[in-house]
């Protein structure tokens, strides 16, 4: 499983490369998966090896790997913090930023401080039976510990602020994540005392080791996963702007062109809303704005009583709740535009859309997909529209 999960490591490290140009916060994110790597990198045979015969320290990959664990489990806080208060992003460096350096320096003089004869991995074979390599690996297990213990909760409480939805279950995910690795921190430091102590760990000390190994890889898992939901969140929310944008086409089409004096520059065409990918959302904004000002530019065409007319027709047919709502503006919006082709005049008494709850542009263009529905319907486009258009001024 390991050789796996540092491809998955490196891969996501990579596709973040962009973001280090980007704001602070994105940085840290991309600093700790880079830490991740790192670390997980080091620990296969082979590089292991490799580190030990380039450089003569034997195991010296054990000290990168803890070095590079402290620095991604800083820029874990880093990242965690800004989503709390990201005012605390400006101060560089903080109080845990020392920490974290004071930890390392720590790390260090114990690791050169340990009789290293030949290559070995403390926390299966050396760690708990001399004091300089317990004492190293307490520190780092320690400060593994309280890190993601502070991240954990921090990310408990931003899924508080998140809506419901995908953000809010990528944070449950990072703080089962950073949970897991508390109890990673926990299994091996009781570990490390037991040998210590001159005992081992129920059920074998292999045991032990690879079911510490399992809650890790298991941590690092969910916090790949959880780290990966907001962009797939923000992908799934571009693309369903984009097909908006496309599925309002011809609501806007129909509106605009009888009162073109409210598209802003040159209409878009269809090959235009299909190229665009990266102003969409700007795209769809100008169209639920423009459907919305041609339609209180056509506002007084409809009569109020054919309009009820038509609401009972609806009602009649079955519709209600939110679907009547919709079916009554699609068909004032068919009549409208019927009225404006034939140049008819204000009526006395028009008839007006009803106003809506939430003016986000999220619920607003929810809302105009169900109209932009019921107005391809032959229920609002003929027969519905027929008493409305029937009244001359």
């Amino acid at each position: 499983m390991k050789p796996a999960i540092v491809v998955i490591l490196w891969a996501v490290t990579i596709w973040r490369l962009g973001s280090i140009r980007d704001q602070p916060w994105k940085r840290s994110l991309w600093l700790a998966f880079f830490g991740l790597a790192v670390a997980m990198t080091v620990t296969l045979p082979a590089v292991t090896r490799a580190i030990d015969e380039s450089t003569g320290i034997a195991d010296l990959a054990t000290l990168i790997k803890h070095l590079a664990g402290i620095v991604a489990c800083g820029a874990v806080l880093d990242w965690v913090l800004a989503l709390n208060s990201p005012q605390a992003m400006g101060t560089f460096p903080a109080r845990r930023h020392y920490i974290a350096a004071v930890t390392m320096v720590a790390l260090t003089g114990l690791f050169f401080a340990i009789d290293r004869q030949e290559t070995f991995n403390f926390a299966e074979l050396e760690s708990g039976d001399g004091a300089a390599a317990t004492a190293y690996m307490l520190t780092f297990e320690v400060y593994l510990g309280i890190a993601m213990g502070i991240a954990s909760n921090l990310f408990w409480r931003a899924s508080n602020r998140k809506p419901s939805g995908l953000l809010r279950v990528g944070m449950w995910i990072l703080a089962t994540g950073t949970a897991l690795g508390v109890v990673y921190a926990v299994l091996r430091s009781g570990y490390l005392l037991v040998r210590f102590n001159g005992s081992h760990a129920p059920g074998g000390d292999h045991a032990m080791v690879s079911a510490s190994d399992a809650v890790q890889a298991a941590a690092i898992l969910l916090i790949i996963i959880g780290t990966s939901i907001p962009p797939v969140s923000a992908g799934l929310k571009a693309f369903a702007n984009y097909r908006a944008l496309r599925v309002l086409r011809p609501l806007w089409k129909d509106l605009t062109a009888q009162v073109p004096s409210i598209v802003l520059g040159t209409p878009p065409t269809r090959v235009q809303d299909w190229m665009a990918v990266r102003e969409v959302q700007h795209r769809l904004l100008r169209r639920v704005v423009e459907i919305r000002d041609a339609a209180l530019m056509l506002r007084g065409l409809v009569d109020e009583t054919d309009q009820e007319s038509v609401r009972t027709q609806l009602r009649n047919s079955g519709f209600s709740g939110s679907e009547l709502e919709a079916g009554c503006e699609a068909a004032w919006i068919h009549s409208a535009i019927a009225a404006k082709k034939q140049q008819r005049t204000v009526v006395a008494q028009g008839a007006t859309l009803r106003p809506r709850d939430s003016s986000a542009l999220e619920d607003e263009v929810r809302w105009l997909l169900l109209v932009a529905r019921f107005y391809r319907s032959p229920k609002t486009s003929t027969s519905t529209a027929t008493p409305a258009l029937a009244t001359e001024s």
